[in-house]
């Protein structure tokens, strides 16, 4: 630290009769990165492009009470505003740091290509473009229930949230009826 008198320099720390210059850390160079923008829909992205990648099925399973206005921001960029909404989105770079940062409040997986018919009937045309769908599903609770622990306890210790793998689709098969 360098010790500067008060008329040297207007921002510091005062101590004693003499101000403590604060030095700012460097600054890198900052560039776009990938993660910045949400990730593709299913809807954004061109039908030839779905069979090269994986699709994940996001399901929110939990409200807004006391949630972190950062995991709020994750959870409308993957569409998904409501409990018991779900969307369809292409496997990206940015994507599994939103879902690590989201696991808590839903639940997602690998979705097959049945499911993916069943959840594009389901559908509803966007009101601003009729020619277009919405980038989410809205769907009635699992029958059954989400886990034998519930939803505030992770999947692999037998509760609903986070990763599940294919088993994403019984779920949602189960939402659909």
């Amino acid at each position: 630290m360098e010790k500067t008198s008060k008329s040297e320099s207007g921002k510091g720390h005062e101590k004693g009769n003499e101000t403590v210059k604060i030095q700012k850390p460097l600054q890198k160079s900052i560039q776009q990165s990938p993660g910045s923008a949400p990730p593709p829909t299913l809807h954004s992205v061109p039908h030839s492009a779905s069979h090269s990648t994986k699709i994940f099925a996001i399901v929110r399973m939990r409200g807004v009470v006391r949630i972190a206005p950062g995991i709020e921001e994750t959870l409308t960029k993957l569409n998904i505003r409501r409990v018991n909404y779900c969307t369809l989105i292409r496997d990206a770079p940015n994507l599994h740091g939103m879902l690590q940062k989201a696991k808590d409040y839903i639940t997602w997986g690998e979705a097959s290509p049945d499911l993916i018919k069943a959840l594009e009937k389901k559908a509803e045309p966007d009101p601003r473009d009729p020619k277009k769908k919405k980038p989410f599903f809205r769907l009635n609770p699992p029958r059954g229930g989400y886990g034998r622990k519930g939803i505030k306890t992770s999947f692999n210790q037998s509760g609903a949230s986070g990763y599940r793998g294919e088993k994403i689709n019984h779920l949602i098969q189960r939402m659909l009826m």
